[in-house]
């Protein structure tokens, strides 16, 4: 990941109040994705195993009904996270994503910041 990237993660919601050095073990093990527009990112219903910060472009969070309608829930752009919620509870996506624009996304590992979590309570106070 570089610098640049790097640091739009620590200015996002979900890492600006982590100390630095907690926020550094939580990138370590992180990487970028590119996906295409309208390529899909994770799908309603899918296990949560990663948290999201949007580097460049657009993401919609959007919920289909049984009757197939889609219902956009979020619209997210650079420098927000999505996913944490669900991903913290290993629980599943209660909505799919999908790319709007060409967008790169820095993916977190849930596993590596619950790790994070346990090691170093006050990143739980941070994200608080």
């Amino acid at each position: 990941m570089t610098p640049e990237l790097d640091a739009l993660a620590r200015q996002s919601l979900l890492l600006s109040a982590v100390p630095d050095d907690a926020a550094g073990e939580i990138l370590r093990d992180s990487h970028v994705v590119n996906f295409d527009r309208g390529q899909t990112i994770f799908i309603q219903g899918e296990r949560a195993r990663a948290i999201y910060i949007v580097a460049e472009g657009w993401v919609k969070l959007y919920r289909v009904a049984p009757s197939g309608a889609e219902a956009v829930v979020g619209v997210f752009t650079r420098g927000r996270s999505f996913g944490e919620a669900v991903a913290f509870r290993k629980d599943v996506y209660p909505v799919s994503a999908e790319a709007v624009t060409k967008c790169r996304l820095i993916r977190i590992d849930a596993d590596t910041f619950l790790r994070g979590i346990r090691s170093s309570p006050e990143i739980a106070v941070a994200v608080l």
